[in-house]
């Protein structure tokens, strides 16, 4: 495990490995003047590592989301060498940009690796259950060394638990653009299913569909709605506590911070610091390269696994 500020607004609870979306621009008009273009939304303010890491290999997302990396393999005792292309957490990609191209290599390997695996053995619901507890259990090892390439963890990166600052009812993480896979959003769609039956009351409905009108681009516009327009449906609104935590996606999963609080949240505008597990990104990484696998915000994605269309029919 290592200790990072990340370089983004948080997952986007982060998100896949994307470039930062373009600013929307907004046109305002005052009575009696001109068309204006408004300012964006500011983004939070994060600092991009809290230790000094150098930069062995600076690594730039294409439009896709996609990290090329070099791959080198034996066939026949020849070693072959040839570009890859995978997509990555934020975190991963952080922590990869440390170490050199041996390293990047090792944990590109472990990530296809566990990706044609997961993709072979699973399917639906298992598949999101199966994943969540392998992020589960690389945050219960200490170090979430196991399943790290050689030379990933820094010397002194281990921290203790009890120094996590998340603790149930906060949620300042719970008012943005969480990302989901097809899987996750089957799995929360089921929940809905089991609180509500097959009626979903409309409020609910209208209350997601708002928020699917954010796409993936506009992480900033969603970040700076008020929370009662921002935060996630399954909060609970008397404790402010989670409701389906045992099923919250891998992105909440691997979410956690060290820093107080209140930093976290939309008023403060401060630096946060985030504890990321090399194990648990591995996992989350190795998801998002099973084949065929979507990662969008999480409303539109349990909508469409609901089969309630995103717009309300007239």
């Amino acid at each position: 495990m290592t200790l990072i500020r990340p370089s983004s607004p948080p997952p986007s609870p982060s998100s896949s490995s994307s470039s930062p979306p373009p600013r929307k621009k907004l046109a305002v008009k005052k009575k009696g003047a001109a068309v204006r273009k408004a300012k964006a939304p500011k983004p939070r303010r994060v600092k991009l590592e809290s230790r000094k890491v150098k930069k062995v290999n600076k690594l730039t997302p294409d439009a896709r989301g996609r990290i090329r990396l070099k791959r080198k393999r034996l066939m026949n005792g020849i070693e072959e060498e040839k570009m890859i292309s995978l997509r990555l957490t934020e975190g991963a990609r952080i922590l990869l940009e440390g170490i050199d191209e041996g390293g990047q290599n090792q944990f590109a390997e472990k990530v296809l690796d566990m990706a044609r695996t997961i993709g072979e053995n699973t399917s639906g619901v298992s598949r999101a259950n199966f994943i969540h507890s392998g992020i589960q259990h690389m945050h219960q090892v200490e170090g979430g060394e196991i399943a790290a390439p050689e030379g990933m963890l820094p010397p002194g990166a281990k921290i203790e638990k009890d120094q996590y600052s998340c603790r149930k009812g906060c949620n300042h993480c719970c008012q943005q653009m969480v990302f989901v896979t097809d899987e996750e959003a089957q799995l929360l769609a089921m929940r809905l299913k089991d609180k509500y039956g097959d009626n979903i009351p409309e409020k609910v409905v209208s209350y997601m569909r708002k928020q699917a009108a954010y796409s993936s681009e506009h992480t900033a516009e969603f970040w700076a709605l008020p929370k009662e327009e921002s935060s996630c449906v399954f909060l609970a609104e008397d404790t402010g506590e989670c409701t389906v935590y045992e099923d919250r996606p891998m992105v909440c999963r691997n979410f956690y911070v060290t820093s107080p609080p209140n930093d976290c949240s939309k008023e403060a505008n401060a630096y946060i610091d985030r504890h990321v597990s090399t194990g648990g990104e591995l996992w989350a990484s190795a998801a998002l390269n099973v084949a065929n696998t979507r990662h969008e915000p999480f409303p539109q994605m349990v909508l469409e696994s609901l089969n309630i269309p995103l717009f309300e029919e007239k």
